[in-house]
C-alpha cells in the first residue's frame, strides 16, 4: 500500500514538471510582420504591333495593350509610345506569411524648363500627397496599386509660356492600416521628351 501511494505521488510529481516546463517554453505567440517589397513603373495603353503595321493616323484603332514605358517621346505612331495618359503602377510583393492591409501615398514632382532647352529645367515642389484606398497583400502574394497621370494637361498648362515637362518623378510610400513607419518604399523617374 505504501509502495503504490509512492508510485502515486512520484507520478503526480513528474506530470506537474512537465507542465511546468511546457509552460515556460510556450509563452505569448509572436505575431509575424508582413514583409513587403515595391517597384514602380509607367504603363500606358497603345497599339500593338499587328495595330500599327500599316496604321492610318487620321484613323486609329482603338488602343487597347498596355506597354510599359521606359521614356516618353514625341514621335509618329510607330515610334515610342507617347500616350495623354499614363499610369503610375506599385507592384507589391508580400515574402512574409502575414498578411497586410497596405495603403498607398503616392508623392509626385515634374522637372520643367524651356522647351528648347532641359538643360535649365528644374524640379517643381512636390505635389500634394495622395493617397490610395488600402490594398490586400496575402501571404507569399502580390498586388498592384494604380495612379493615373495626365500628362497632356501637364504639357498644355505650360505651353503659353514655352515650357515642358521633361520629367516626371514618382515616389510611393507603403503603411498598413495602423500607420507606423513605412513597411516599403519605391521611386522612379520617366523621361519626356517633345521630338524634333
Amino acid at each position: 500500500m505504501r509502495r503504490t501511494f509512492r508510485n502515486t505521488r512520484t507520478a503526480a510529481a513528474l506530470l506537474l514538471l512537465g507542465a511546468l516546463a511546457a509552460g515556460c517554453g510556450s509563452g505569448p505567440a509572436k505575431s509575424v510582420e508582413p514583409k513587403l517589397s515595391a517597384a514602380i513603373s509607367f504603363r500606358a495603353l497603345w497599339w500593338s504591333s499587328e495595330q500599327m503595321e500599316g496604321l492610318n493616323p487620321n484613323a486609329p484603332p482603338p488602343k487597347n495593350t498596355e506597354v510599359t514605358l521606359q521614356r516618353w517621346e514625341y514621335t509618329d505612331p510607330i515610334a515610342v509610345p507617347h500616350p495623354d495618359t499614363l499610369e503610375a503602377v506599385l507592384e507589391l510583393k508580400n515574402g512574409s506569411e502575414a498578411g497586410a492591409e497596405a495603403e498607398v501615398e503616392w508623392v509626385l514632382r515634374w522637372r520643367v524648363g524651356p522647351i528648347n532647352d532641359s538643360t535649365q529645367a528644374e524640379w517643381e515642389p512636390p505635389l500634394p500627397a495622395r493617397r490610395a484606398p488600402a490594398v490586400r497583400v496575402n501571404p507569399g502574394g502580390s498586388a498592384l496599386v494604380r495612379l493615373p497621370v495626365d500628362l497632356a494637361s501637364k504639357m498644355k498648362a505650360h505651353e503659353p509660356a514655352g515650357a515642358w515637362p521633361w520629367a516626371l518623378r514618382v515616389e510611393a510610400l507603403v503603411r498598413t492600416r495602423s500607420s507606423g513607419p513605412p513597411l516599403a518604399s519605391a521611386e522612379a523617374e520617366l523621361q519626356i521628351f517633345p521630338g524634333n
